[in-house]
C-alpha cells in the first residue's frame, strides 16, 4: 500500500501558506511530515527568498536564502511485525521564471543541519534540485517493530549565482515534499 504526505515550500517570493503537519495511519503504523521555517515550523509559511545586490550578480559567490526551513519525516511502527520503509521526495519545476527569463532549479542547493541526535534520527543529506525538474528522492528511513525513526534537517537554501541572469522578480517556484510508504 502506497500512501503519501505532501508539504509545499515556495522559493523566491512569499506566497500563501506552505506548511504541513500531516499524519497517515495505515496498518503498519504512523508516518508524519512537517515542513516550515525553523522559527515556527507549524505556524508559518515556508517561503524562501534570495536577495542579490548589484555588485554580486553572477560572480560565483552563492547567495544564501532565508528563512532556514525545518523538514522532518517520522515513522512509528505501532507493534510487532515486519519493518517498513518510507521515502521523502521533492517535486520541483524545471525553472524559476521572470517573464521570458529562466533560472534552472538546479541552481538551488541546500545544506542540512541535524535536528537531533541518537540512532533513531537521520539527517537529510546536503544536495541540490535536479536539472530539468521532476521528482527526486531526498532520503529514506526504515522503521522496525515498536520503534520511532526520524529523517530531517534544518535546510539552508542557496542560489549558485554563477550566471548574470537578467534583472527581475523571479518566482514563485513551488517545491512539493512528499513522504511515502514503500
Amino acid at each position: 500500500m502506497c500512501a503519501s504526505l505532501v508539504a509545499l515550500i515556495a522559493l523566491c517570493l512569499p506566497v500563501g501558506p506552505a506548511r504541513a503537519v500531516i499524519y497517515l495511519n495505515p496498518p503498519a503504523g504512523t508516518l508524519s511530515l512537517l515542513v516550515g521555517p525553523v522559527s515556527d515550523p507549524v505556524g508559518l509559511a515556508a517561503a524562501v527568498s534570495f536577495v542579490l545586490v548589484l555588485g554580486q550578480v553572477g560572480n560565483g559567490t552563492p547567495v544564501v536564502g532565508t528563512p532556514v526551513v525545518h523538514i522532518e519525516m517520522a515513522g512509528l511502527r505501532s507493534g510487532p511485525g515486519a519493518s517498513f520503509n518510507a521515502e521523502l521526495r521533492a517535486s520541483v519545476p524545471a525553472f524559476i521564471v521572470s517573464g521570458p527569463n529562466q533560472i534552472p532549479m538546479s541552481d538551488i542547493s541546500w545544506t542540512s543541519a541535524a535536528i537531533g541526535t541518537g540512532g533513531s534520527v537521520s539527517t537529510i543529506a546536503d544536495g541540490s534540485f535536479i536539472a530539468g525538474g521532476g521528482s527526486q528522492t531526498i532520503g529514506s528511513l526504515t522503521v522496525s517493530s515498536a520503534n520511532v525513526r526520524t529523517l530531517g534537517g534544518d535546510l539552508t537554501f542557496s542560489f549558485a549565482n554563477t550566471v548574470a541572469y537578467p534583472a527581475g522578480n523571479y518566482g514563485p517556484a513551488t517545491v512539493t515534499y512528499t513522504a511515502h510508504w514503500l
